[in-house]
């Protein structure tokens, strides 16, 4: 049987082979990044208005 190659071989080889698709994939992580940034705070506001709400509604 042939001999398994040092697994630090295979890490160099991945790391010098740099997918061109790589770029495009960082560009749609920074644009989901933000679309989940603005819906957290949209449902924070959320949450503090409606606790807000619950106070001054207290008989």
């Amino acid at each position: 049987m042939g001999q398994k190659r040092p697994r630090s071989d295979t890490m160099e080889a991945t790391e010098e082979k740099q997918s061109p698709f790589l770029p495009m994939f960082e560009t749609f992580r920074a644009e989901l990044d933000e679309h989940h940034d603005r819906r957290e705070r949209t449902i924070k506001a959320s949450r503090d208005i409606t606790a807000a709400s619950k106070k001054m509604s207290v008989p």
